[in-house]
């Protein structure tokens, strides 16, 4: 009788290893995109501080409060979209 229980444990158990490693290679074919999609909204919001720092202080701090929102709701909208 244990080893029934034991068997059909063990299968359940394979199971579910085997259904989380078909989600993780999805999850590893998306991770790509995501992580470029980053890369490319930290580099714009770089870039363009860089160019505004060299301009002027001032224009730099406008910056900065202009953006505060804007990073906020991408930030917000970003992680709901992923989940």
């Amino acid at each position: 009788m244990n080893i029934i229980k034991s068997f059909k444990l063990e299968y359940s158990f394979i199971k579910i290893i085997l259904s989380l490693k078909k989600y993780f290679i999805s999850i590893c074919k998306l991770a790509p995109y995501i992580i470029l999609s980053k890369l490319g909204i930290v580099s714009m919001e770089l870039i363009d501080t860089i160019m505004i720092g060299k301009y002027s202080i001032n224009e730099l701090a406008y910056y900065g409060m202009a953006t505060a929102p804007f990073i906020v709701l991408l930030v917000t909208t970003c992680g709901l979209l992923q989940g």
